[in-house]
């Protein structure tokens, strides 16, 4: 408002001069009276001049304190690295010998892992079972199926099982699995426990060979076998079981199978469904250069 009350003096010193000056001028010459217009509309343009809006105050910011002047450290939002589940190594056991007719089949066969089931610590490589004088058994009512959780396999990777059946009537089998049962991605390799065994492979929803193990070799109840499954390298799959009071009475089967198979690991599962009991007596984990 300082501004406006000095406007407002200036004007009426300049009225009061201009008011003397003309009455002493009003009358020698035209030039006079245009002087007087000009200073008159110069003064009373100054009265045109709107006050001036009056300025806020300035806020005064708050500074940060010595400890909170040092510059933020920015977090990346990047995604985490995610580092890939390895499968854990098992030891060879060297003061076990595989079986002589896995040696046929397989190149540079040896012993991973080995289970007689002689007590009920097992148990914790298996999802299901119990075990009963030292043979883990499975009984339809009770299991529907039991997969071995110590590891899942990878080519290269295979199991011996030793087992006998009671009734060996086509409702039970020994399969590596993968992916997710009756969808496209489902992946199984096994073998039905029959008088004359026979191979079950499904590749999505459907089973794409059943076909005979070929031999001479029909499984009877109450009799104990030995299977050998295996994963061979460039999709390629072995089973072959045997009498083990004569290794010559054998059936097997082989098949290389395509890309579809490529690059997957593995569950062996053990499955029953109708009625049956199938008992283990001893169970390997093997690993091996390739199929014969």
């Amino acid at each position: 408002m300082g501004l406006w009350k000095e406007s407002k003096a200036i004007k009426l010193s300049l009225q009061k001069f201009i008011c003397e000056a003309v009455e002493g001028m009003k009358k020698t010459s035209s030039v006079v009276s245009l002087a007087f217009i000009f200073l008159t509309a110069l003064v009373n343009g100054c009265l045109l001049v709107s006050p001036p809006t009056p300025i806020p105050p300035t806020s005064t910011p708050t500074l940060l304190s010595p400890a909170n002047t040092s510059v933020p450290t920015v977090t990346s939002t990047s995604l985490p690295t995610v580092t890939p589940t390895i499968l854990p190594t098992l030891t060879v056991t060297p003061t076990i010998e595989p079986p002589v007719i896995a040696k046929e089949f397989l190149q540079d066969v040896k012993i991973l892992f080995y289970d007689s089931f002689d007590n009920n610590s097992s148990l914790d490589n298996w999802t299901q079972g119990s075990v009963v004088d030292g043979i883990l058994e499975l009984k339809w009512g009770e299991i529907t199926n039991m997969t071995y959780k110590r590891q899942r396999l990878i080519p290269g990777d295979g199991v011996i099982v030793k087992f006998k059946l009671q009734n060996a009537s086509d409702v039970s089998g020994f399969s590596f699995d993968n992916g997710v049962y009756q969808t496209e991605s489902d992946r199984g390799f096994g073998i039905m426990n029959t008088t004359h065994p026979h191979v079950g492979i499904a590749q999505g929803p459907e089973v794409i060979d059943h076909s005979h193990l070929r031999g001479n070799l029909s499984l009877k109840t109450d009799t104990w076998y030995n299977i050998l499954m295996a994963i061979g390298k460039n999709e390629k799959f072995l089973a072959v079981i045997w009498d083990p009071t004569d290794e010559s009475r054998r059936v097997f089967y082989d098949i290389k199978l395509g890309e579809k198979w490529a690059d997957k690991t593995w569950a062996f599962d053990i499955v029953i469904w109708g009625e049956e009991t199938i008992s283990i007596d001893d169970f390997y984990q093997i690993s091996f250069e390739d199929i014969q």
